[in-house]
């Protein structure tokens, strides 16, 4: 099986993910808290990255923030990736389900063993995020198995 190429929306999320700069929370795609001095400070799941860099490059959203915590939604959508994130990237779904039954045959066992080693037992981009895998490690993840992931190159 040849690896799936990876197209720029991709390469951009993954070099997003990759560099450091930003805060990593859970169970949503993007939490704001204001400090004492009023400063916004902003922290993102792997996949509210994937909606920072459509953003960053000229896709229009509904943006808004709800409840106490500083929830912030994209086009009304909190956890799941907005339709147009997930079609933009070809994720498989919009919490970044793996295609893992392209595994079967070809590299099952060393995909399962990868899976195992971050200590997850879901085949999801976002249970990954929310059981602490860093956006290094999802990246690293995701360079290798980017058929897993995407449902082509985008």
């Amino acid at each position: 099986m040849t690896k799936q190429a990876l197209g720029p929306w991709q390469e951009a999320w993954l070099k997003t993910l990759e560099s450091g700069d930003f805060k990593q929370c859970h169970s949503k795609l993007c939490l704001t808290l204001n400090d004492d001095e009023n400063e916004e400070e902003y922290s993102f799941c792997c996949l509210g990255l994937a909606c920072e860099v459509a953003i960053e490059n000229g896709v229009p959203f509904k943006i808004e923030s709800s409840g106490v915590f500083g929830c912030i939604k994209y086009d009304n959508e909190d956890c799941n990736l907005p339709p147009k994130v997930e079609k933009l990237f070809k994720f498989h779904g919009p919490l970044g389900a793996f295609d893992a039954l392209i595994y079967n045959y070809v590299k099952r066992a060393q995909f399962q063993q990868d899976v195992d080693k971050l200590f997850v037992v879901s085949y999801e981009l976002a249970d990954f995020n929310d059981n602490g895998v860093s956006f290094k490690r999802i990246a690293k993840f995701v360079r290798k198995y980017p058929e897993a992931i995407f449902s082509e190159t985008a």
